[in-house]
């Protein structure tokens, strides 16, 4: 079988560099196929000697490069590229995993459709579960042929989102003819890559077998925000801009690269920023939009924008043309927060907490918040479950705290200060959307969500 060059850049991972190394040992293709490039990328915790000791396992397989500066996933993978000889090229963060006949399905279809490119399905499991390492293969394949410039519109407009390199499978004779690397120095380099990707493939195969597992890292939902990335990330958009003007794609594609930039970079931009900052930068936003209209003035018009995004992006929308003012955008943000909450506060808390290091009864527990904010009961029924609720709160923290110094040890004590925290930060959003919800709800549903918020 080919050989696949398979790019890691790793940077404080020691805690979870061994899951993905075993499911790369675990391949049915057999290790003979892979040359794992390991880049670290000037950790301090030690992950250097993890990387070590697998590279004194499998030196056949591995090439390990150690970087004294930290230059961040771009740079790594770009390292990786120079050193790669394998025909096919796979990206993996280093805190995922793979399911066992990753390599086997992904270049099996490549081979199959001549495909530069392969994209398979993923997941953001809670935990890691061995049974995610199993086989899959009876999902549903679709190959893109994008020398149609009709295909390659539908495909533009329809996978704007579309923009993670893990999980995807490259030829590398196609990244090297047309010299595509990824920008350095920046975050979020990876949408610039797979946007190159898309207008530059000439055939792109999807399969929707689950075979990447996708770390879900639920930290810092909604908590505090770093305006440096959020410019970090628009630099990378436009750099991508920078080529659709050098390759002349806007000649053919303006409509789908305007509404890229119409959904990537400004309404996401905008989700980001309600979201993640607790102040907004009044200048970050005038920014984005002056940009945005200096380079597709009349994107409003676009023939892709449909009536049925959420209320929220039909208000960023149209506030392109006629702005925000710095006492609308406070207003908006409020509005925005109240939809999205109570949402996040629940998926975020209940993932957290039903770690496989939780005490057993949490996952009870979180069923139950999740039943009385959204079911009917008799007042009867609601009742014991409240009471319930109170009994398993009673022993929340004790006992979860002492299973995660059990399990944890390396970790502490940063990481249960972390975790406390954390835990207060959702259960005061959840307060906060249970108080807001009572002023427009019946007698009887405020006495519900009462006993509820008396819980907490």
């Amino acid at each position: 079988m080919e050989r696949i060059s398979v790019i890691i850049p790793c940077y404080n991972v020691k805690m979870e560099i061994d899951r993905l190394m075993e499911s790369l040992f675990s391949q049915t293709v057999g290790a003979a196929c892979l040359e794992i490039i390991l880049i670290n990328d000037a950790s301090t915790d030690g992950t250097w000697e993890s990387l070590m000791k697998w590279e004194g396992q499998y030196k056949e397989n591995i090439i390990l490069v150690n970087s004294e500066c930290h230059k961040g996933p771009g740079a790594a993978r770009n390292i990786g590229l120079d050193f790669a000889g394998g025909e096919y090229i796979s990206f993996l963060d280093a805190d995922d995993w793979i399911a066992e006949n990753y390599y086997e399905r992904m270049v099996g279809l490549a081979k199959l459709y001549c495909s530069d490119i392969v994209i398979c399905g993923h997941d953001r499991p809670i935990y890691f579960d061995r049974d995610s390492l199993k086989s899959q293969a009876d999902g549903e394949e679709k190959c893109y042929d994008l020398d149609i410039p009709q295909n390659r519109k539908q495909y533009l407009q329809t996978h704007i989102y579309a923009t993670s390199v893990c999980w995807v499978l490259y030829r590398r004779e196609f990244l090297q003819n047309n010299t595509i690397y990824f920008p350095e120095g920046i975050l979020y380099e990876d949408a610039y890559f797979a946007y190159v990707t898309f207008f530059l493939a000439e055939k792109i195969v999807e399969c929707s077998d689950v075979l990447y597992h996708y770390y879900r890292n639920m930290h810092g939902i909604m908590i505090g925000g770093n305006e440096g990335e959020n410019r970090e990330r628009l630099v990378g958009l436009r750099m991508f801009y920078d080529q659709c003007l050098y390759h002349g794609w806007l000649n053919g594609f303006s409509d789908e690269i305007e509404l890229i930039f119409i959904r990537k970079y400004y309404v996401e931009m905008m989700e980001v920023m309600f979201r993640r900052f607790q102040e907004i930068d009044y200048s970050v936003y005038l920014g984005i939009r002056d940009w945005l209209l200096e380079h597709f003035p009349n994107c409003i018009d676009n023939q892709y924008l449909r009536e049925d995004y959420s209320e929220m992006d039909n208000i960023f929308l149209k506030f392109i043309v006629l702005g925000f003012s710095k006492e609308q955008i406070h207003a908006a943000r409020k509005a925005f927060l109240s939809v999205v909450y109570h949402k996040d506060a629940i998926d975020s808390f209940c993932a957290k907490e039903t770690r496989k290091f939780a005490y057993p009864q949490k996952e009870e527990m979180f069923v139950i918040v999740q039943s009385l904010l959204e079911e009917d009961f008799s007042e009867e029924e609601f009742k014991k479950k409240v009471e319930q609720l109170q009994y398993f709160q009673s022993l929340s923290e004790k006992k979860s705290i002492l299973k995660i110094c059990q399990d944890r040890e390396e970790e502490l004590p940063g990481d249960i200060y972390r975790y406390i925290i954390e835990k207060e930060f959702v259960f005061s959003y959840l307060k906060e959307y249970i108080r807001r919800q009572k002023d427009i709800l019946e007698t009887g549903e405020k006495k519900r969500l009462e006993m509820v918020l008396s819980v907490f």
